[in-house]
């Protein structure tokens, strides 16, 4: 599959994902897919959290995609969150076509506190592996060694949900950037939970390379597994080649050992 053949695609797609989204689950609120902006919690202990996802951005001059964006997580006790993502990219620029496996992003979330004044807290360092050769460099833009150093933070009340990060990419300075954003979720129902971010990467706050926008949804089809999606729009940037939007579909499972389970991922902070 082509990079350009998913564009064409995106609609069927979003359509698709609309209709799942119909679906009855028994919602468990999480923050994280389909999202950029990360919130304190982790999976539950000794249990695999696993993301298979799609993902699509399309800018003025080409098309990127992950398909599938492969991001398996793991509860190493009820505190401690072991992350690995993998995707394999998808690139169409200049009337040239890349794919391949980019670079992996490893990471341990720590939440250090669960109720400083009803806000839950955690810091999340991942490192960036560089893949060797041209191949890698022209899936990623760039293939060096990077280390991000974030804090997250979220609190609710009821049904609605607040979450932060803040953060800062260290390496050459190619890499350089402060991230941040903030997420607004809605528990609709015990089998919906409705979303809104914003996202943004740049040197400066007030003037970033790139904000996205948007909206999202997650819901469960069976008792261990469900569905998310987003469509986020770029609403500003710096960048003169930043992507118009943000597409991302995914499915996530819960598994322990041979077997799945059920419940929540963690409770809400502040009831």
């Amino acid at each position: 599959m082509q990079s350009g053949r998913w564009g064409r695609a995106a609609p069927i797609v979003v359509l698709s994902a609309t209709a799942l989204l119909a679906w009855p689950r028994a919602l468990h609120a999480q923050g994280g897919p389909p999202l950029l902006t990360d919130d304190p919690f982790t999976p539950r202990a000794w249990h695999w959290e696993i993301n298979t996802a799609l993902e699509s951005e399309p800018g003025p001059d080409g098309h990127e995609s992950e398909m599938p964006a492969f991001d398996l997580n793991y509860g190493f006790g009820p505190r401690i969150q072991l992350k690995v993502e993998v995707p394999y990219r998808w690139v169409s620029a200049g009337g040239n076509d890349h794919e391949g496996w980019g670079n992996p992003l490893a990471g341990v979330k720590v939440r250090f506190a669960d109720t400083f004044h009803g806000w839950a807290l955690s810091t999340y360092p991942q490192v960036k592996i560089p893949l060797s050769g041209k191949h890698a460099a022209a899936l990623d833009g760039d293939s060096v060694w990077a280390f991000l150093l974030p804090l997250e933070t979220a609190h609710s009340r009821g049904r609605l949900e607040v979450a932060a990060e803040v953060g800062y990419w260290f390496g050459r300075p190619e890499v350089r950037e402060a991230i941040y954003g903030l997420v607004l979720g809605w528990i609709a129902s015990g089998k919906l939970e409705l979303l809104g971010e914003c996202n943004g990467h740049g040197d400066r706050p007030l003037d970033p390379r790139e904000l996205i926008c948007g909206v999202g949804a997650r819901r469960d089809v069976t008792e261990h597994v469900g569905i998310m999606g987003s469509f986020e729009p770029v609403v500003a940037g710096s960048d003169p080649d930043r992507s118009r939007y943000r597409l991302y579909l995914g499915v996530q499972t819960h598994i322990r050992g041979g077997g799945f389970w059920r419940g929540a991922r963690r409770a809400l902070i502040g009831k």
